[in-house]
């Protein structure tokens, strides 16, 4: 069988040559019935193992049986894929304003920005006699009529850059009842955010590690999403309607920036199949390599900030074990050799201050005091 692949071109930013930057939308609906997946990739824009991962998940829903609809959202950042610096991508950032390009989503919830506001209190008050597939399915239409009336409030008000982009892919998710963000981290292992609320469906991933994060707002596509429906939950709650955090979202993190690695993409691709299968969405039973999955909260997610500047060699890879006060880096900086003295005394380490998995790493071994150099997992557990 051959599902009939749907794409959407939409343009969000006009350059100074006159020319237009698209987002590209394919769509793909199933032979039956069922919830929507909404999945992007590449909104940093170093970060594009994801399109390998899309590529893979096309193939995949073009020629099998699936229940619902799936939207692909590759390349989900133009702006910042085309931003290069010499033979790098200097996409992390938007070089207008200097936001992080995923820390410029819409919370619908806060209140004191009223061009954004959705008062969730309100339509579960309105609602509440309605059985939960009623008042999901109008929820739903509601985010994604809320999302359409904002875009067009910063359209007239021109306020473009940073914002349209953003609501735009918040506006196609608002319809979905499972949202993946596909990233990468720096020099990295494969890892994945979830929110708390998930924290048995996340096992289905097969992912090595796991940060459990509040479920809460803090800017980013996954928090943007699962806020309204944790939101919503808790305004019925206090109607006293009980009802399932029906939506579920995540970050998934697929290794180093600035590469494609079609072998890895295929194990991270089998893995979001394997999920998707024990969610009910594909009928084929995935093969995976079933791997340990080692889990913290984002609270013992700790970064290493360079106590120097110098000259660094990471001693440690993503994925490796370090026990406390093992060293993890090697720096040096000639500038602080004032004589021959000073020669035996010129390389330092950095040392694990407590037991950690190294997540990810810099790329760069020229650092600049208080820059990143590690992040790494503490006080963490293992689930089997």
């Amino acid at each position: 069988m051959i599902n009939k692949l749907e794409r959407i071109d939409s343009p969000i930013l006009q350059l100074p040559s006159g020319d237009h930057l698209n987002l590209t939308l394919f769509r793909i609906k199933g032979d039956q019935t069922g919830p929507n997946i909404h999945i992007q990739a590449n909104v940093h824009g170093a970060e594009i193992q994801g399109n390998a991962v899309i590529l893979n998940l096309l193939q995949y829903f073009c020629n099998n049986s699936f229940k619902g609809t799936v939207t692909f959202i590759p390349t989900a950042n133009p702006l910042a894929l085309n931003n290069k610096s010499g033979a790098s991508t200097s996409g992390r950032f938007s070089q207008i304003s200097g936001e992080n390009w995923n820390r410029t989503y819409t919370d619908v919830s806060e209140q004191t920005n009223l061009i954004n506001y959705f008062d969730i209190d309100k339509f579960a008050q309105i609602n509440i006699d309605k059985d939960w597939h009623e008042i999901k399915e109008l929820f739903k239409l509601k985010l994604f009529q809320h999302f359409k009336n904002i875009e067009k409030k910063y359209r007239i008000k021109n306020i473009t850059g940073n914002k349209i982009p953003s609501l735009l892919l918040q506006k196609v998710a608002s319809n979905s009842d499972i949202v993946l963000d596909l990233h990468t981290g720096p020099k990295a292992t494969n890892y994945i955010y979830s929110a708390e609320h998930q924290s048995e469906s996340v096992l289905n991933f097969n992912f090595p590690y796991v940060i459990n994060i509040p479920s809460k707002f803090a800017g980013a596509m996954d928090e943007a999403t699962f806020c309204p429906w944790v939101n919503l939950n808790k305004a019925l709650l206090k109607l006293g309607k009980h009802t399932p955090i029906d939506f579920e979202s995540y970050t998934i993190e697929l290794g180093n920036e600035e590469t494609i690695n079609l072998k890895d993409a295929q194990e991270s691709t089998n893995n979001i199949l394997n999920y998707l299968f024990f969610k009910k969405i594909i009928k084929e039973k995935i093969k995976i390599n079933k791997t340990k999955q080692i889990h913290c909260k984002l609270e013992n997610f700790v970064t290493y900030n360079a106590p120097f500047g110098g000259l660094y060699e990471f001693t440690r890879s993503p994925g490796e074990f370090i026990k406390k006060g093992e060293i993890v880096a090697k720096y040096f900086n000639l500038k602080d050799i004032k004589s021959s003295k000073d020669l035996d005394f010129s390389l330092k380490h950095i040392n694990a201050t407590n037991d950690c998995y190294v997540i990810n790493h810099g790329t760069s071994g020229s650092i600049m005091q208080g820059m990143e150099i590690y992040q790494v997992m503490e006080n963490f557990n293992q689930v089997l």
